[in-house]
């Protein structure tokens, strides 16, 4: 069998397979018989040129279907995440190439439990290569714009800290020119924080480009200068942070996932979640 899933969803540059109109909409049929009528799917993207037309091509294979579409517009994925899990959908659709430049882009599928599993992927795959199509005339789905993606994900938030705990700290957050260019500066400063934006102003074209999670240095470079409490650094679809102490030392994932552990509310859980890139010292402290 050909190979269509890698190891985060889909993945490569857009106009090439399976990134084409047609592939998509194919995709998009090919997830519709997977996951048979009446499902509520979510979608969303980040802030790539390329989102409109992969929403579009996929939508319209999806529409084949009996399935309700809320379209969230630009969402980072922790945010698309949430709302599939809180508010019940059956599959959430992001479309992103995460840290990836932007001429790429990409399709992640969500479930309320998580990424889909490997089984699932194979199964969507073999729906894929199979030569199945038989094109409906009439779609049977709809598709609605939900434009309160935003707001209900910061609403969460403010529900689960208490109120202006970050008054008094200021905070450097790089934003990737991504999906958290609006939200993120947003959501710290309701807490009451003093936020200072970088790299807030996306255009379609430069998401993660020398900039984000994956070059912390600038966001690093601006805590010193500003003498800032800390600071963030995301990638394009908000699911990949570094982070910076007020001395300026980075610190990864690994470093947050530690750091967390320690924090009263985690403290007497008695499992930690992690990837297979994770660092060995990470599992020695467990």
């Amino acid at each position: 069998m050909q190979r269509l899933f890698g190891t985060d969803g889909i993945r490569t540059q857009f106009g090439k397979e399976p990134l084409t109109p047609i592939s998509l909409e194919k995709l998009g049929r090919a997830l519709g018989i997977y996951l048979v009528d009446n499902k509520r799917i979510a979608i969303a993207g980040d802030t790539r040129q390329s989102y409109t037309a992969c929403k579009t091509a996929l939508t319209k294979g999806l529409l084949e279907r009996k399935f309700k579409i809320n379209d969230y517009g630009v969402l980072p994925t922790p945010a698309l995440f949430q709302l599939v899990k809180e508010k019940k959908y059956d599959v959430g659709i992001m479309i992103t190439a995460s840290h990836n430049p932007a001429c790429d882009n990409g399709i992640k599928i969500l479930t309320p439990t998580g990424k889909l599993s490997e089984q699932a992927q194979q199964m969507i795959t073999k729906i894929f290569y199979d030569d199945f199509q038989v094109k409906q005339k009439i779609p049977k789905g709809t598709l609605t714009i939900s434009t309160n993606g935003n707001e209900w994900y910061t609403n969460l938030l403010r529900s689960r800290f208490k109120k202006n705990f970050l008054n008094g700290i200021k905070i450097v957050i790089d934003c990737a020119n991504g999906a958290y260019s609006t939200l993120a500066p947003a959501i710290f400063e309701s807490f009451g924080a003093t936020v200072i934006p970088l790299n807030a102003n996306p255009d379609g074209n430069n998401i993660n480009k020398d900039c984000g999670s994956l070059y912390p240095q600038k966001m690093q470079m601006k805590v010193i200068q500003e003498k800032a409490h800390c600071g963030f650094a995301f990638d394009g679809d908000g699911d990949r942070v570094v982070a910076a102490t007020k001395e300026g030392y980075l610190k990864d994932g690994d470093d947050i996932l530690a750091l967390l552990a320690t924090h009263p509310r985690y403290r007497n859980e008695s499992v930690v979640s992690i990837n297979r890139m994770s660092k060995e010292g990470l599992v020695q402290k467990f």
